[in-house]
């Protein structure tokens, strides 16, 4: 059964996908010793859901699951915006040795198994190293938070993909309102597009918005392409926020005001 874990803006985080209980806890326990934050997942099924939701520094990944193999999560994971490092445990490592060294492979490295401690620590320190996990895209943006009115406003990478977008949700300082500064961007996926979408309609569930700053015109022209009605709103400049917000804060205060009415109102008792 999967188990909720909560991870802080500290450490490099580590998918685990390894399907022995005992070899899992060894691993988990040698990469904590490292200082990562270590996410489980016991299937492929479990650490595909993972990957939707996280945005990782390191993938270890078990090759033979009884739901699959570690080859099959790693494309999926390259196909979702994953571009993180991906390490290959296997008992047969030799086998995988001239693919891990090819420039197109899925694999930045593959570890025998049984597991050697001291070589998957190493391993870490290589591909995970303070520099490398700090300047991480949007984990280094979300450090950034500044406001403009109402609205949080995080700064993009220069590269965005759909793992960065993943990596975002709404924090309860933000409450929903949350403006993506996308001036420095210079390419976005095409899989964003869909990312944006399941964002905005989460920020209006809470009551708040989503907004893109500086977006470029052919992101908004996906984004319109599918066919919804956009839950966003495309701003050219700080300027232009802070009038949507001064906009949409009038109407907020006005929605809650007349809700205070109608509650007052329902709690009276005709005699």
């Amino acid at each position: 059964m999967e188990e909720a874990q909560t991870l802080s803006s500290s450490g490099p985080r580590i998918l685990l996908m390894e399907d022995e209980p005992l070899a899992r806890w060894l691993a988990r326990k040698a990469l904590e010793e490292t200082g990562a934050q270590v996410v489980e997942a016991a299937s492929c099924a479990e650490a595909l859901r993972h990957l939707e939701t996280v945005a990782f520094n390191l993938l270890v990944l078990d090759y033979r699951l009884p739901d699959g193999n570690g080859a099959s999560v790693a494309t999926s994971a390259r196909e979702g915006g994953c571009r993180c490092p991906i390490l290959l445990l296997s008992a047969d490592a030799d086998d995988f040795a001239t693919e891990a060294s090819a420039p197109d492979s899925l694999f930045s490295g593959v570890l025998s198994k049984p597991l050697d401690v001291d070589e998957l620590q190493r391993a870490v320190q290589q591909y995970c190293s303070p520099s490398e996990s700090s300047a991480s895209g949007v984990e280094e943006a979300t450090t950034k938070r500044a406001w403009v009115d109402r609205f949080c406003v995080i700064p993009m990478p220069r590269q965005m993909t759909a793992g960065d977008l993943s990596a975002l949700a709404p924090v309860p300082e933000d409450k929903g309102w949350i403006a993506l500064d996308l001036r420095e961007t210079e390419s976005i996926e095409p899989e964003c597009a869909a990312k944006l979408d399941a964002l905005a309609e989460t920020c209006l569930a809470l009551g708040g918005r989503l907004a893109l700053l500086g977006a470029q015109p052919e992101l908004v022209r996906l984004l319109r392409e599918q066919g919804a009605p956009p839950a966003f709103d495309a701003l050219p400049d700080v300027r232009a926020l802070e009038a949507l917000s001064r906009r949409l804060s009038s109407f907020c205060e006005r929605s809650s005001l007349l809700d205070a009415v109608i509650s007052a109102d329902s709690e009276v008792v005709e005699p």
